[in-house]
């Protein structure tokens, strides 16, 4: 990276570690980049090819117009399509319309593209049911309302107490 900035190229950067299903941090870390993103995914197995793509349908086709996925699996739920597809198709009597056997397409859910309006309804929507899980929580040692009791400042701190 220090050489293709020297020589005026695309400097490279990579996030390992990063947690692909907390799409709003990381879509609020790369908005802080200052240029277009160009996205790759290599062996993002099961539920994260979803998310990562998910990821790049938030951050929208101006910021990230590149995405490149290599995934080494995908949910049982693509291979089960898939191999129900196939099913049919080889089956000598294709006209069966019984819905235990015919394909019915199923589908894999990927975070679309919303709108700044729509994403912060939705951000809204969160805090409203994040506030109504913690409704009615109180703190067991001292009965306080603004904090669980692992968070208590009564708990001993040694643990032979």
């Amino acid at each position: 990276n220090q050489l293709a900035s020297e020589e005026d190229r695309p400097v490279i950067e990579t996030w390992g570690g990063c947690n692909l299903f907390e799409t709003d941090s990381l879509v609020e870390c790369l908005e802080e980049v200052p240029t277009p993103v160009a996205m790759v995914g290599i062996h993002l197995c099961k539920g994260l090819s979803p998310a990562f793509m998910g990821l790049a349908n938030a951050l929208g086709p101006t910021k990230c117009p590149i995405l490149c996925l290599a995934p080494c699996c995908l949910p049982r739920l693509v291979t089960r399509q898939s191999k129900l597809l196939q099913q049919q198709q080889q089956s000598p009597n294709n006209s069966n319309t019984n819905e235990e056997h015919h394909y019915s397409p199923e589908y894999l859910l990927v975070q679309r593209y919303e709108s700044p309006y729509e994403k912060s309804q939705r951000r809204e929507a969160n805090a409203r049911r994040d506030a109504a899980r913690t409704r009615g929580r109180t703190c067991y040692m001292c009965s306080s309302s603004d904090h669980v009791v692992q968070q208590c400042a009564l708990l001993p701190t040694d643990q032979h107490e």
